[in-house]
């Protein structure tokens, strides 16, 4: 960007002087547009900035783009990679006019040039990238048919097929084209519902494809029990495991391209009864989330804020396994990560690579174990440690001492509730005096189903049930809203429910904390101590986001039945 543009965005007050000194700074440094810089930084929002150049160069922004108009001729006429690469999407053609939407007018060629690339007369429009691939990916997604079709074609081909397979008349059969088809469309429906895994189980007389969506799974396809063994062949193939080894449990992993989705998929096979079982972790690199998405709310979000960015101390996250540990722990990377910070993390497994992170991959069978993976980060000169579990004394009373000597330590231990982690500290073998000099704050987290803002409604509290279920919770009845809300269930959810937000319980280890944990209080006496001081449990940030509408009480109540109040 040029320096009229940069005097056009201090005119238009979408910077000061200040900040965009900074950011031509940072600009200069990366050797980065100026306005990437802005959207990077957080400074401003990629709709803000499409509407400020919008105003500049003339072109109109469009909020919401459609893509009902376009032919498909114009998209065979124009290659994928041209759109992909300068953020393009085919909007409208009228006679002999083509309207493109673009997220990125200052790195497009002339419309000239665009017109001899495509065949047609150019008129820009300007989108978010979002809009941009999302309706790219809904143009070009492949039109590969209904599973059902595609089970027809597998059938022909497993027409010939005996249950006395051989290694080799299995490759081959993994490698036919309705199979490869068939495991494509499974893991393409999959990423579209926003499934977290798939699991693929031989049952009596049947086959069950499900997808866990949110949390719950759901049955998805129910191929025949014929197609068993030519589905399990072929992702072996992908994850380039032993086909012919069905008795022992194998693991491994492939990397697969949706659109504009890059998703890792861990695979683990495992016999079972009636054959082979197996579960498709699927990973989507580009869905780690900012530290103010996950849940916090204004005040409990300063609080984490100012916690990871002390300089030393043990931050611990708590919770069962699936409630979003390494997730929130990721955020809080991610969120204090920046040139001058050296961040080292051993971890098992590494769920998704944080650039400029060194992360260390747990191998249990060389002894590369926590604690010794923790001594070698010790030697790398880190500012800041992640551990991915807190799992026995030998790695926790490593990591006190790095926190005891000016290192900030996060990792995570699985226990119900914050109180619930410093006694199975001290039961690990934890000295108290070392808990209270090192460990800062523990966090504990749970996910909850969010409402689906597409069919949400308002509905008014009378059902006696539900009264008495806020009133078991020490809730006075004069105290309910009025008005809460649910989700009616519709084509964009499951339920009435879409998508997962965190709640949080953050306790502090402040001088009173301190003191029980000294005299070895029980964990029910120091959360009780807790509420006292302000800290608000599991479940009452989960009533919160009750009240807020953006999930039900019977979700938070399912999710905390385990939890002492």
């Amino acid at each position: 960007m040029d320096f009229n543009i940069s005097q056009l965005l201090l005119k238009e007050n979408l910077v000061n002087e200040d900040d965009l000194n900074k950011f031509l700074k940072l600009s200069k440094e990366r050797n980065e547009r100026l306005d990437k810089v802005l959207l990077k930084e957080g400074h401003i929002t990629e709709e803000t900035l499409l509407q400020f150049l919008s105003k500049i160069l003339s072109i109109p922004f469009i909020p919401e783009l459609s893509i009902d108009k376009i032919e498909e001729s114009v998209l065979k006429s124009i290659p994928l990679k041209i759109l992909k690469n300068y953020k393009l999407l085919p909007v409208e053609k009228n006679q002999d006019t083509l309207t493109l939407a673009t997220s990125d007018p200052l790195n497009l060629p002339s419309t000239g040039e665009l017109a001899s690339i495509t065949g047609y007369k150019i008129k820009l429009v300007l989108a978010c990238e979002k809009e941009i691939f999302g309706n790219l990916d809904k143009l070009y997604r492949p039109q590969s048919g209904s599973t059902e079709d595609v089970m027809k074609e597998m059938k022909e081909d497993l027409s010939a097929f005996t249950r006395d397979e051989k290694a080799e008349d299995l490759l081959d059969l993994a490698n036919k084209a309705p199979v490869i088809k068939f495991v494509n469309l499974v893991i393409f429906q999959a990423i579209e519902k926003r499934a977290s895994d798939i699991h693929i189980e031989p049952l009596p007389g049947k086959l069950r494809i499900r997808y866990r969506i949110d949390g719950i799974l759901y049955d998805a396809l129910t191929p025949p029990k014929s197609y068993h063994s030519a589905i399990v062949s072929r992702v072996k193939v992908m994850a380039s495991l032993n086909i012919a080894e069905r008795r022992l449990p194998q693991d491994g992993r492939f990397d697969i391209k949706s659109g504009e989705k890059e998703v890792d998929i861990r695979v683990s096979v495992i016999p079972v009864a009636g054959g082979e079982r197996v579960v498709l972790r699927l990973l989507d690199r580009g869905s780690l989330f900012d530290l103010g998405e996950l849940g916090f709310d204004e005040q409990m979000f300063k609080t984490v804020d100012s916690l990871i960015h002390l300089s030393n101390g043990i931050i611990l996250v708590t919770g069962p396994t699936g409630s979003g540990k390494t997730t929130t722990l990721y955020a809080a990377l991610s969120r204090i990560n920046s040139p001058d910070k050296n961040i080292v993390t051993v971890e098992d497994p590494i769920e998704y690579q944080l650039p400029g992170i060194a992360q260390i991959q747990v191998k249990p069978e060389i002894n590369l174990t926590f604690a010794n993976g923790l001594r070698s980060i010790l030697r790398h000169d880190p500012d800041i440690i992640m551990v991915g579990e807190m799992r026995d004394l030998d790695t926790v009373d490593i990591a006190v001492r790095a926190s005891l000597t000016g290192h900030l330590v996060f990792s995570t231990i699985h226990t119900n509730d914050t109180a619930g982690a410093i006694t199975r500290l001290i039961d690990i073998g934890v000295e108290p005096y070392l808990l209270t000099s090192s460990v800062r704050a523990i966090i504990a987290q749970r996910l909850i189903r969010k409402i689906c803002s597409h069919c949400k409604t308002e509905y008014n509290l009378e059902q006696k049930d539900e009264i008495m279920e806020f009133e078991k919770l020490g809730i006075k009845k004069e105290e309910l809203p009025k008005k809460l809300f649910k989700g009616k269930g519709c084509t964009y959810c499951h339920e009435g429910y879409s998508g997962r937000i965190a709640i949080f319980e953050i306790l502090l280890i402040q001088e009173e904390i301190e003191k029980m944990i000294m005299e070895k209080k029980t964990s029910r006496a120091i959360r009780n101590e807790a509420k006292k001081h302000g800290m608000r449990t599991l479940r009452g940030d989960g009533i919160k986001k009750v009240y807020e509408g953006v999930t039900t009480l019977s979700e938070v109540l399912s999710e905390t039945q385990e939890i002492m109040e």
